[in-house]
């Protein structure tokens, strides 16, 4: 039950006046909504069919605030399909996993793809999945060549590069639902990321 406090209508209201758009409350996020502190609701726009847009109104101390991913939407499968193409000009076959969290708060209005992946706040992380006959000897290279193709988008962001171990776990895997839990289904492992400029890190095991 809704308390005075907070309103799914000054959600759609606030998301409505930042963005002028139509948008249409959908649901509250869970059974426990609205707690002491906040609301956190799902809206839809007709831009977007079938999206849920995360929107949270939150008490900071006396002074209600408002936060959503509207921008992590609409741009999600953008992002997607740039870092597809960018893996796969550089590994040829593989696997991009990239998938938004609903709760992951975009603060601003970014007006572009561009303005978007150059934003640290957008915090962008991605896994890539290599085949068996992907060799491993050439990974610093090629995860390097990735990451300068990348920065050449501008893009801020952090990835994971996993070489399976077999045919069988490569062709399994079309989600992170799918990923294996034990540590024998790959060969290699790297977790590296770029500041939209440069590769600022890089790790291997």
């Amino acid at each position: 039950m809704m308390t005075r406090k907070f309103s799914a209508d000054e959600c759609v209201k606030y998301m409505k006046n930042k963005y002028g758009k139509d948008f249409s409350f959908i649901r509250t996020v869970d059974k426990f909504q609205p707690t002491v502190r906040s609301l956190e609701i799902f809206v839809s726009c007709p831009e977007l069919s079938g999206r849920d847009i995360y929107v949270v109104e939150e008490d900071t101390g006396g002074d209600l605030r408002f936060s959503d991913n509207f921008p992590a939407v609409m741009y999600e499968d953008e992002v997607r399909s740039l870092l597809t193409g960018l893996a796969e000009k550089v590994y040829g076959s593989c696997k991009v996993l990239y998938t938004l969290p609903f709760k992951r708060i975009i603060p601003g209005s970014p007006s572009s793809l561009e303005e978007y992946i150059s934003d640290s706040l957008s915090c962008i992380s991605f896994t890539l999945i290599l085949p068996p006959d992907a060799d491993t000897a050439r990974k610093d290279e090629l995860a390097q060549s990735l990451a300068a193709a990348l920065c050449e988008k501008k893009a801020v962001c952090s990835f994971r590069i996993f070489y399976t171990a077999d045919a069988a776990v490569y062709k399994g895997i079309a989600s992170f639902c799918d990923i294996p839990h034990d540590l024998s289904w790959y060969t290699a492992f790297g977790s590296l990321s770029t500041d939209g400029e440069v590769l600022t890190s890089e790790s291997w095991r």
